[in-house]
């Protein structure tokens, strides 16, 4: 489970509408999380949502929106310091 943090206003930045190197099922998870509060997500019930079926496909998405600067990722950490699984998406 990771933590969804939707910094955005809720609008879809021009640059990813005109970015060549964002496909479609990228873009698509982009306005998902767009459109969810802050809080719990998993990849899992964004497949879903969706309709994706390989989880490597929603890796590479999520690979393209970081890349692209669309969304960052983090590690989550506990107070230590030390990876807790899942990770922080901040949707920008």
């Amino acid at each position: 489970m990771s933590n969804l943090i939707n910094n955005s206003n809720k609008k879809i930045p021009e640059g990813l509408i005109r970015d060549p190197f964002v496909s479609h099922g990228a873009f698509r998870v982009y306005v998902y999380l767009l459109h969810q509060d802050t809080g719990k997500i998993s990849n899992r019930n964004i497949m879903e949502s969706i309709k994706i079926k390989d989880p490597r496909t929603i890796a590479s998405y999520f690979s393209e929106l970081i890349h692209g600067d669309y969304i960052e990722r983090n590690r989550v950490r506990d107070d230590n310091g030390r990876i807790n699984g899942g990770f922080n998406y901040i949707v920008k």
